[in-house]
């Protein structure tokens, strides 16, 4: 018999009310609940904001080899294992806003205030430095991540001394007094707040004795080495320092960093992360704040808040592969090569970081650089002749090929010389022999005659 039967007229109408409250409190603690997405490409992003330098002063050409270890050791290190975009623009490369005409264009003056409000809003609503907390009423990409279910967070070091300036979260009204917008007390260094954060979005403000506003590139380098690294090296980072956080060593996590310069055009970046292309440097001359947000935004399938909807999305600096292996290979001329001839040799790289420096053995104790070189060998014999290629990461590959060289005059010439000379001989001897034969009658008829 079922539950109802047992039931008399009076109790069923309280038992049908009693299962329907529970129905709607079921239903109104799971229906709100949903996975949020994944993302494309990470599920995570962290972005450490720098401030006011120039691309080529803190990583030169962007190369390992053009970048100037002696003021920025850390940062020309990550080049090989990240990617970077030496013509990374202020915000108004392929936009419409309004912002971007006149002064103010490419940071002239710099954008500071407004490429915090840009990357984060895909505007930038006449923002200036000094701006009030809470004084933009509009849609940002905090808002965008809650209302997908991401979790976002921001860390403003030391008392956040310069405010919405430097503070995106502090810029707007729906997100200034958000208990996600955290100012703390002390250093980043070492915060256990820091550390033990695992939001989707992290956003970290240092102070401007530590960002390069009022202290050095060298100065700026050696505290995000002991931010992210401390004492140890980004393949082994030491305990207490972000790349050893749970953001960066859960295996389930796919963390991005990127390191973020406001203000100059072009202005440094460096993006490090398994989804990245290792040692990638980006040519495109079409990203800025803008680009970085809709990158952002197609990551976890985001809408467009402004003048991001203008700007294609940012893809190249995106790829598990990296560059191709780096691979060597050469061609010489002539191929049968004798004693005191000139043989050209012909370098070629392929796959690595480019530029490419050549450097030569030709296998008889003889050495030279450069993608061609030529050499003559003295001897006969088979030489093994390797060209080593190196690339820009220091990366290396060589290529071996066995040169057989011969003497200037080969057996087979020795043949075909004797076989004419001795064909010579011959019909000499022939001649000499028809001609004495044929003197002996001729003077015996003039003998006669």
């Amino acid at each position: 018999m079922s539950i109802v039967h047992h039931l008399n007229r009076k109790s069923l109408p309280i038992f049908l009310v009693a299962l329907s409250i529970a129905s709607l409190i079921l239903l109104s603690s799971t229906g709100g609940t949903y996975a949020a997405p994944t993302g494309a490409n990470f599920d995570h992003i962290v972005t450490i904001a720098m401030e006011n330098q120039k691309y080529a002063d803190v990583l030169g050409d962007g190369t390992p080899a053009g970048c100037p270890s002696g003021t920025a050791p850390f940062l020309c290190g990550m080049l090989p294992l990240g990617s970077t975009i030496p013509n990374y623009h202020s915000y108004c490369i392929g936009s419409n806003d309004p912002a971007c005409t006149g002064a103010g264009t490419l940071g002239n003056p710099p954008c500071s205030a407004a490429c915090y409000t840009a990357i984060t809003s895909g505007a930038t609503y006449t923002s200036t430095d000094g701006l009030g907390k809470g004084s933009i009423s509009a849609t940002n990409i905090f808002d965008s991540l809650s209302s997908a279910g991401l979790s976002w967070t921001e860390f403003c070091e030391s008392n956040c001394p310069r405010g919405p300036d430097h503070s995106p979260c502090q810029q707007y009204a729906d997100t200034a007094n958000s208990s996600n917008c955290i100012t703390l007390s002390g250093a980043l260094i070492g915060n256990s707040q820091v550390l033990g954060s695992t939001s989707n979005y992290v956003w970290i403000t240092p102070t401007d004795g530590h960002n390069m506003h009022d202290n050095t590139v060298s100065s700026g380098d050696s505290w995000l080495k002991s931010f992210l690294v401390g004492s140890g090296s980004i393949a082994s980072p030491a305990s207490g320092s972000l790349l050893s956080s749970a953001l960066f060593t859960n295996p389930s996590f796919h963390t991005l960093l990127w390191i973020w310069w406001d203000e100059y055009d072009p202005s440094p970046n460096i993006q490090y992360g398994s989804m990245i292309s290792k040692g990638f440097i980006s040519t495109s001359n079409n990203w800025d704040e803008y680009s970085q947000l809709r990158m952002i935004e197609n990551n976890w399938e985001l809408p467009t808040l402004s003048y991001d909807a203008q700007t294609p999305i940012m893809t190249d600096i995106l790829g598990t592969g990296g560059p191709q292996t780096l691979s060597a290979s050469f061609t010489y001329t002539p191929t049968s090569p004798v004693i005191g001839a000139v043989v050209a040799f012909t370098g070629s790289a392929a796959g690595g970081t480019a530029p490419y420096s050549y450097s030569w053995s030709f296998g008889d104790g003889t050495s030279a650089t450069g993608a061609s070189a030529t050499h003559a060998f003295s001897n006969t014999g088979t030489y093994p002749v390797t060209v080593t290629v190196t690339d820009s990461n220091s990366s290396t590959s060589t290529s071996t090929q066995q040169v057989t060289v011969s003497n200037s005059i080969t057996t087979i010439t020795y043949l075909y010389i004797g076989l004419i000379a001795g064909g010579a001989i011959s019909v000499g001897v022939f001649l000499a022999k028809y001609h004495s034969r044929n003197r002996r009658p001729a003077a015996e008829l003039r003998s006669a005659g």
